[in-house]
């Protein structure tokens, strides 16, 4: 891929090749993240108009930022010398392998043989014996853990209405088709609901 990407400045720097970089987010959960390659650059930069474009929100607060999809947030940014720098860490290749060498941990190996069970599950089992080799040690971070405790953010306990006016937002329902046409040939069935007066 070749192009150009502009500057504060508008100093142009040309873009010699594009890819994916993995990041390790604040909540420990890795995210894909295509890149362009700008050698010029010195910084890793994200640009918010195009994470804007992808229909991610964005807020700042006290010197934090914060990218949000829907109600969960998926980045956090900390202000440092006018610049917002992401809380992750970059994730260079890796492997989640099971097998028999005997330098591997005996504790992860273990750990992916029972479906990544729990450091308190693993010091359980090997009280009772049953697993052979097994040491008490720190498991490595495991993103299939991470990703199989996520749950569903809560709802909000109670609703609240934020239109001003009539129109501001309406909810829509679409029914049909019926088998049998009205009178004037419709077969379709529409409600309209403004939101603010609640008139159908």
């Amino acid at each position: 891929m070749s192009g150009t990407v502009y500057m504060g400045d508008d100093n142009p720097l040309p873009i010699e090749g594009v890819g994916n970089i993995k990041l390790r987010m604040f909540d420990g959960i890795i995210r894909n993240i295509k890149c362009w390659h700008v050698p010029r650059i010195k910084k890793y930069l994200i640009s918010l108009s195009t994470l804007d474009d992808q229909g991610y929100k964005f807020h700042s607060e006290n010197g934090i930022l914060k990218v949000c999809k829907g109600s969960m947030a998926l980045m956090k940014g900390k202000l440092h010398s006018k610049l917002y720098h992401l809380r992750s860490s970059i994730v260079e290749g890796e492997a989640a392998v099971a097998s028999g060498k005997s330098d591997l941990n005996q504790s992860q190996l273990w750990h992916l043989r029972l479906g990544h069970r729990s450091d308190n599950g693993l010091s359980l089992l090997s009280k009772q014996n049953l697993l052979d080799g097994y040491k008490n040690q720190v498991l490595n971070f495991s993103e299939h853990c991470v990703f199989g405790k996520q749950t569903r953010v809560k709802f909000i306990n109670k609703a609240e209405h934020k239109t001003r006016d009539k129109l501001d937002y309406i909810h829509s329902d679409l029914w049909g088709p019926n088998r049998v046409p009205s009178k004037s040939g419709a077969r379709y069935f529409m409600t309209l609901i403004d939101d603010y007066s609640r008139m159908v």
